[in-house]
């Protein structure tokens, strides 16, 4: 009886081993893929820059798959940097920057929460004065300074004046408390933020990450045929155990179809007999490559590893019996390290008959399908994408046409990071 998630233990034992070289598979055991949904696109002239920080920020969800969550490691990070409970040597200055640490937690909040809307505000603005003259028509910079400005720059003030209020307790207080001091000064610093437009056309500042190599110069290194090719292939003797000696729940995490087919979502997910004798499935790509990722100098991780075991401060939301940080539940649980993209990727296989009906069945219909990490169809290339079946065979190519990679795996920190 196919089982889900043999097909995606044999794929994931195979990029590891790609990847690899030779040297420790567990250096991959944070290894997550992709199911077939995530384009790259941080490459676009107006909104990409905002985009590749927003890619980077976002915290996984646990597991082997890749699952972004709208968790966020900049607010993870300020969370743990202002809940510690860390030695002092003035107690009194401890137990007052202890007191502020919810005041500033909540001032932080509502700053976000205004600054989430933003975007979304303007572009319904934008939409509402199309009808207008052009001389008549509102810039970003004309509405933000008339409406939401102001009122971002009070929320501003009110958790710059907690976080002063909170810096300076906890420089008094000395031991750890200076550490994590200067860690929310660097945080908060402006230097480590740059403007960038979201796709709604709003231009704000976000914390700088760092992803290399740029997607723009892959992306023209592979259209001019200069790119480093992927191959993998998984068939009835690849190794269906976990190599990486990864923390991952594979029943419950792989417990997904292989093949998405219908829509972009993949409305239904079917799997594959990887027992029959002829089995076998060959991923390439004409260009490959695993983009690192870093946190700007807003972030310390060195900091994350002294006090990865807190204490936390016992009253508030992360004390004994209440939230955590780090495991499977916690808010703080992988930091991205590596996003693998593949550009123009091409999938030859050989199935059983069932599956080989269902995929040429929707692929026939003018339906989208995801196999393995890859789309093909639909959103994911459409026309340009080239498709060969053989019924005969039980043998199908699809290869994408699309000239926007696409996201097949992540390489995670699992947090602390130690």
């Amino acid at each position: 009886m196919p089982d889900n998630q043999t097909p995606w233990m044999m794929f994931r034992n195979e990029l590891a081993s790609f990847l690899l070289g030779g040297g420790d598979p567990g250096q991959f055991s944070g290894l997550q893929i992709d199911t077939g949904l995530q384009p790259a696109l941080w490459d676009d002239p107006q909104f990409g820059t905002w985009l590749s920080f927003q890619t980077a920020d976002q915290i996984p969800l646990w597991g082997p798959t890749y699952r972004p969550s709208p968790s966020s490691i900049e607010e993870a990070y300020h969370s743990f940097i202002t809940n510690i409970d860390a030695p002092a040597q003035d107690q009194g200055a401890a137990d007052r920057a202890k007191e502020l640490s919810d005041k500033l937690f909540q001032a932080k909040k509502d700053y976000t929460d205004y600054f989430k809307t933003i975007g979304p505000s303007w572009a319904t603005f934008n939409l509402a004065q199309q009808g207008l003259p052009p001389d008549f028509q509102l810039s970003f910079e004309q509405w933000f300074a008339l409406d939401p400005g102001p009122h971002l720059s009070v929320l501003q003030a009110q958790y710059d004046n907690i976080a002063a209020d909170w810096v300076a307790a906890s420089n008094k207080a000395g031991g750890g408390f200076q550490t994590l001091a200067q860690a929310l000064l660097d945080f908060d610093n402006l230097a480590f933020q740059i403007d960038a437009t979201d796709n709604f056309g709003a231009k704000l500042k976000h914390r700088v990450w760092t992803l290399l190599p740029d997607l723009g110069q892959f992306i023209a290194e592979a259209e001019a045929g200069n790119g480093t090719a992927l191959e993998i292939t998984i068939d009835t003797h690849t190794a269906t155990s976990d190599t990486t000696h990864s923390q991952w729940d594979f029943n419950a995490g792989f417990d997904i179809g292989f093949f998405g087919i219908g829509g972009g979502g993949g409305e239904q997910r079917t799997t594959v007999d990887t027992t029959q004798a002829d089995f076998s499935m060959k991923f390439s790509a004409a260009s490959f490559t695993g983009i690192t990722v870093n946190p700007g100098d807003w972030y310390h991780q060195n900091v994350v590893e002294e006090f990865k075991n807190g204490p936390f401060i016992p009253q508030g939301p992360f004390g004994p019996g209440k939230a955590v940080f780090f495991g499977p539940t916690g808010t703080f649980r992988l930091l991205k390290s590596i996003i693998y993209v593949a550009w123009q990727p091409k999938i030859t296989a050989t199935l059983d008959v069932q599956t080989f009906h269902e995929v040429k069945t929707s692929w026939d219909a003018g339906g989208s399908l995801q196999i393995g990490p890859f789309s093909f169809g639909g959103g994911a290339g459409g026309s340009d994408d080239h498709s060969e079946f053989n019924e005969q065979t039980r043998q199908f190519t699809l290869a994408s046409g699309s000239h926007h990679p696409q996201i097949m795996a992540t390489l995670d920190i699992v947090m602390p990071g130690i």
